[in-house]
């Protein structure tokens, strides 16, 4: 029987959509607004739900974005009061310092994945980083073992459950394929690319007509949950975008007691999550690494 552990992880939930937010609201401990997808006011309804419900609000900024559209987020964000942002490039860090007062984590798209990367963001005063998706777990435990002895306090988080962002493109892929008359189709229908080993990937485009590319299985290691808090991460992220009420309620639910469950309790645990997803279960990096 795996041993349990009693460190309790912070669940960190992402949403796009206020019924996301309100759904995980109960076992989160974190809602990140994910604001490629989700519009102004909805990202206002679920920011002031979050003070409401006395959840931290942390709000993740585009991984594209001009100079233009991150001075307009930047300065929303100041006005409604928000104290965390995630940035996803460079320039969104940087100019996060000036002339602003946010807390900064890193979010996926600065693809942390060695500690001359965490060095370098504690520098620039980043107080969390969200691990790169391929990193593998004993990677992971390295990783933080290695910034706990150059004393590198930059809190660790990895994605542990939720769809996979492989790509992010500016180029519209379904405009592309279909022709500039059928540009709103994307909106009314969902449209997946084909690789040449015949697999299916999604496609997504956000509100300013930018394509995500999803890995076709969801990620989930709830079997392994205690692996990972004693590889010294602390910080779970739960990406919940997209997903209907009663699967949000029930995953966040699970995730929240997972660390007090034996590895047999876990996996029959996993396999009523796997009954209720639309796109089945991988472990992604976790195990195999980067071939």
């Amino acid at each position: 029987m795996q041993a349990k552990t009693e460190n309790k992880p912070k669940l960190v939930v992402e949403v796009c959509r206020f019924k996301e937010a309100k759904a995980a609201s109960k076992h989160a401990d974190e809602l990140v607004v994910n604001l490629e997808f989700a519009s102004r006011e909805e990202a206002k309804k679920i920011f002031r739900f979050a003070g409401e419900k006395r959840k931290k609000a942390v709000a993740k900024l585009p991984r594209i974005a001009s100079d233009d559209e991150i001075e307009k987020l930047l300065d929303f964000l100041k006005k409604e009061r928000i104290a965390t942002i995630a940035v996803s490039n460079i320039a969104e860090l940087h100019a996060a310092q000036n002339g602003f007062s946010f807390r900064i984590y890193a979010d996926l798209g600065m693809n942390v994945f060695n500690s001359r990367t965490l060095e370098l963001l504690k520098e620039n005063k980043v107080r969390r980083a969200l691990l790169s998706p391929e990193l593998s777990l004993k990677e992971i435990e390295k990783l933080s073992k290695r910034a706990s002895e150059l004393e590198i306090n930059v809190e660790l988080e990895v994605l542990v459950h939720g769809e996979i962002e492989a790509m992010v493109s500016r180029q519209c892929i379904i405009k592309s394929y279909s022709g500039k008359l059928a540009c709103s189709d994307c909106r009314k229908r969902r449209f997946f690319i084909k690789d040449e080993k015949g697999f299916v990937f999604p496609v997504r485009a956000d509100s300013r007509c930018i394509n995500h590319i999803y890995n076709l299985k969801e990620l989930c290691m709830l079997p392994y949950i205690n692996e990972i808090l004693k590889a010294g991460v602390k910080n779970l992220r739960l990406n919940m975008s997209f997903k209907d009420d009663g699967y949000i309620k029930n995953v966040v639910r699970t995730y929240a007691v997972a660390h007090r469950k034996s590895r047999k309790e876990l996996q029959r645990m996993n396999k009523n999550l796997e009954k209720m997803s639309s796109l089945g279960f991988t472990k992604a990096h976790y195990f195999r690494g980067v071939a």
